[in-house]
This record gives structure tokens, sequence and C-alpha cells, in this order.
């Protein structure tokens, strides 16, 4: 996209707006929305920029998984309620197949998730799924709050690492 610049002098020059920021030497140009219809990440200062790690997908995700990163492998992993080592600590946006690039969120906005309580807090289910349902006295079942709901589908992602599993019965 380019616009007309006015020069001190007066006279008119074309100048073409930018849709990222390498940092200073940006400094003074005129941003441009990217093909996504937002400001790019790079143009905010840093710490108001979405917070996330790429890494390599372990298996297919789903936009809206909750992951764990796998201390052997360095990969993203479907959390999963029935397996202590798969605590939560981000999440996904994006579908991805396995061995896939995908960023891991630390902070943000849940969406796309069904079966919310507005308020309520909301739990890491099965499978990278999450739920409005805590597990209850459920034996073998880890029992980790990851957000709140802000709406049906939307959760505010903040996940408490002060979990526990369930003891037998």
């Amino acid at each position: 996209m380019y616009f007309k610049k006015v020069n001190a002098d007066g006279t008119q020059d074309e100048t073409k707006t930018t849709e990222t920021s390498a940092g200073a030497g940006d400094a003074g140009k005129v941003p441009n929305l990217n093909p996504d219809g937002v400001i790019d990440p790079s143009m905010l200062p840093a710490d108001v920029r979405p917070k996330y790690r790429e890494v390599t997908a372990g298996e297919a995700l789903t936009a809206g998984n909750m992951v764990y990163i796998d201390p052997a492998t360095g990969k993203a992993m479907k959390s999963d309620n029935a397996a202590r080592a798969s605590q939560v600590t981000g999440y996904v946006k994006d579908t991805v197949a396995s061995d896939a690039a995908v960023k891991v969120y630390v902070d943000g906005i849940v969406t796309g998730l069904t079966g919310l309580t507005l308020n309520g807090k909301c739990y890491l289910g099965e499978a990278g799924a999450v739920t409005a349902t805590p597990v209850g006295q459920t034996s073998g079942k880890l029992h980790q709050v990851v957000g709140t709901a802000l709406s049906t589908t939307t959760m505010s992602f903040d996940p408490d690492e002060d979990c526990f599993m369930r003891a037998s019965a």
C-alpha cells in the first residue's frame, strides 16, 4: 500500500507502508495492516506482543488444544488429565500435522471451545480438550484449572500450576 507524503518544500512523494518492523531502522514508517487485517506483532512493544514459543508438533494438534512440551523430545504434545507428566504449559491456535512447526502460546484468549459456563472455571480434559467439568473424585485423573470462561466458547488462559492427581480409591 502507498500513500502521498508532503515534503517540507511542498512537493509530494509516494511512500510505501510497511507490514512488519525490523526495529529502530523502521522508525517513522507508516504501518499497514497485514493480510489477517491486524497490525503485525513485530510493530508492538515487546511487553504487549503475544507470548509464544515455536516448536515442532509431536502429534497432530487441533486449534484450542492444551499442550505441554515433552522434555525428552522438545515437541508439543496434547495434555491429558490421565497423566501427571502432561500438565498444561500452553495452547495452540492452529491445527497442524505431526512434525509441523507450531506456536505454543503461554497467555491470551483461547477460542473455538464448546460447553463452557460463563465466568466458570475451565479444566484440563482428555486429549488436549478443555472442559467445564472438574475431575471430581475420579481417581488417577489430573485436576488442573486452565482458565476462566469468557463465554460458552472462549476462555482466558491462566493455567494453575498447583495441580494434583486424584488418589486411587
